[in-house]
């Protein structure tokens, strides 16, 4: 997930919370990622908090 979503989440001109919606679509749904990121409501304060899952990278 993460060598696909890199060039997104080092995008320094796009919102945090536009980083966290391309996160949910690059995430298989069903999986354990998907579950756990869909714990976090999807906004520009939560995606350090999303990101911070370690099976993500």
């Amino acid at each position: 997930i993460w060598n696909h979503f890199s060039r997104i989440h080092e995008d320094k001109e796009m919102p945090s919370e536009d980083k966290f919606q391309y996160l949910i679509q690059a995430i298989t749904p069903g999986s354990s990622a998907a579950s756990l990121t869909a714990s976090f409501s999807p906004t520009a304060q939560n995606y350090p908090k999303a990101i911070g899952i370690d099976f993500l990278k």
